[in-house]
């Protein structure tokens, strides 16, 4: 391009090479060759563009001619703001001055993101190095021009990397903390000596794992074959007993995560219609045990916090399920060992050790203690009657009565065949016989209104006796209950017989 070497010329103008250089030399070489400035220029790996003070391109090599889509002898003479962003091109002439002022090597628009426009209207990045050329003539300015599509796109990627290395830390930091605190509730509730005891440590950290997401805890109830809530968390709406197949993880034994799966179906026992709720199954060497029920503070959660959650959930389902399972059984053989297994009540042996202690405790306190002794009338005959099946029923029936009549602290037990004892701790003897008295009317009602198919149904025979006035031995105050009791067999049966009193 004759064009690009005659506006070369005046910008290393030919006074500037030495005269005195030893024939060989590289002045002498430039001298040699008539186009060597313009190879040099060619062989840039930068788009060059040279202009002078008003902005006015002077000089562009083959690489500009590249970036910009121009050709060279089109782009000759064009206005340096032909290569600008049209939103930039207002102040970019305040921009050049400036320069002009102090002309110096640097990089421009140091720390901006700079834009450059080619001929078909698009945009790209671009690094520019701006340097000036100081002549006889006057002074120009030379633009050395990138294109940094490729620097931006692996500072992109760079980013982009460095994120998921910060959210991978993130991760697996918090898995961490979710493994610590599942092994430090596991550790707890092996600790529990009861299963509710368990159950609120179950509550507490499943708050912690779950921040924010009200949520539930609900166990089987064996007897009646439905879950029932041990507790709550985060303002959870209250739910009534429901049954096992009311609930999807149940019912599958895995996490069940409505809101993540389109054919997830809503579990039965939520209460409110959501989107997103998740159970969490409680369930060992086959055995169900209970469900953690979640409910979502917000329609909508994050994709990666219902990946979060499931994976707790996951964990939660594997370790503690096992613990409970254990403390479960644990439950069982103890009450095993000091329940009747007919009635449910307690048995012989826990009313002993309980009674020990009882008086022990209303000794030191000054407090009253008042027990009955109770004998179904004539069993051996309704047993011989209707048989041990109908005899059982009774047994039960009058365990059950004896539960619902007294107070939550009192004690009911099954003593020995068809005997019962109810203990009422913190009760005098007048209290005592008042309550007693209540329970044999309306066992006596029952009898009379016929509250069993299976007829004559035997009535009741009381024995009373109290602390302090019977002695401070759980012995000789059940004796004294006894003799009273035998007394009551002997006056007629059917009736109530404090210990002490004279017929």
């Amino acid at each position: 391009m004759t064009t690009a070497r005659t506006a070369a010329r005046p910008i290393v103008p030919e006074q500037a090479i030495p005269g005195n250089q030893r024939r060989g030399s590289m002045p002498d070489a430039i001298e040699a060759t008539p186009d060597f400035y313009e190879q040099l220029l060619e062989a840039a790996p930068d788009g060059i563009v040279v202009v002078d003070d008003t902005g006015t391109i002077l000089l562009a090599n083959r690489k500009a001619e590249a970036l910009f889509g121009w050709p060279r002898d089109e782009l000759l003479g064009k206005s340096l703001e032909t290569l600008v962003p049209h939103r930039a091109r207002p102040s970019h002439p305040t921009h050049r001055s400036g320069y002009m002022q102090d002309p110096r090597n640097r990089p421009m628009g140091s720390g901006l993101e700079l834009t450059a426009l080619r001929a078909d209207g698009s945009e790209f990045p671009v690094d520019i190095s701006l340097s000036p050329l100081v002549t006889e003539v006057g002074t120009y300015v030379s633009a050395a021009v990138r294109d940094a599509t490729d620097r931006k796109q692996t500072e992109l990627e760079l980013r982009a990397a460095n994120t998921r290395l910060r959210d991978a830390v993130s991760d697996l930091e918090g898995r961490s903390r979710d493994m610590a605190a599942l092994s430090r509730a596991s550790q707890v509730m092996q600790s529990c000596s009861r299963l509710d005891e368990a159950l609120q440590v179950i509550a507490r950290a499943a708050a912690g794992l779950f921040e924010g997401v009200p949520g539930g805890v609900y166990v089987l109830n064996d007897e009646r074959g439905l879950l029932e809530s041990a507790a709550i968390w985060a303002g959870l709406p209250p739910s009534e007993p429901f049954r096992p197949e009311d609930c999807w993880a149940l019912r599958t034994g895995h996490v069940h995560l409505l809101g993540d799966d389109e054919l997830a179906l809503p579990c039965n026992h939520v209460p409110h219609p959501t989107e997103w709720a998740v159970c969490v199954p409680l369930v060992a060497q086959s055995e169900m045990l209970g469900v953690v029920h979640l409910l979502a503070p917000e329609s909508r959660p994050e994709p990666g916090y219902l990946h979060r959650v499931q994976e707790i959930a996951t964990l939660v389902r594997d370790q503690w399920s096992l613990t409970l399972a254990n403390l479960r059984l644990r439950d069982t053989l103890r009450d095993q060992s000091i329940r009747d297994p007919l009635t449910g009540l307690f048995n012989r042996r826990f009313l002993d050790e309980f009674l020990d202690r009882e008086l022990q405790r209303a000794r030191r306190r000054g407090h009253a203690v008042t027990l009955g002794l109770l004998d179904l009338d004539h069993f051996k005959l309704f047993n011989d009657t209707h048989g041990h099946h109908g005899g059982d029923t009774v047994l039960r029936d009058l365990g059950r009565y004896l539960l619902e009549g007294t107070r939550g602290e009192d004690v009911v037990a099954r003593f020995g065949g068809e005997e019962f004892v109810v203990v009422m701790p913190d009760t005098n003897v007048d209290d005592g016989m008042v309550r007693i008295a209540a329970l044999a009317e309306g066992w006596r009602h029952r009898c009379a209104d016929g509250g069993s198919v299976l007829q004559p149904f035997p009535t009741i025979s009381i024995g009373v006796a109290d602390y302090p006035t019977f002695s401070e031995s759980a012995h000789e105050l059940l004796g004294a209950a006894d003799r009273a009791l035998y007394r009551a067999k002997q006056d007629g049966r059917d009736r109530l017989v404090l210990a002490g009193t004279t017929a």
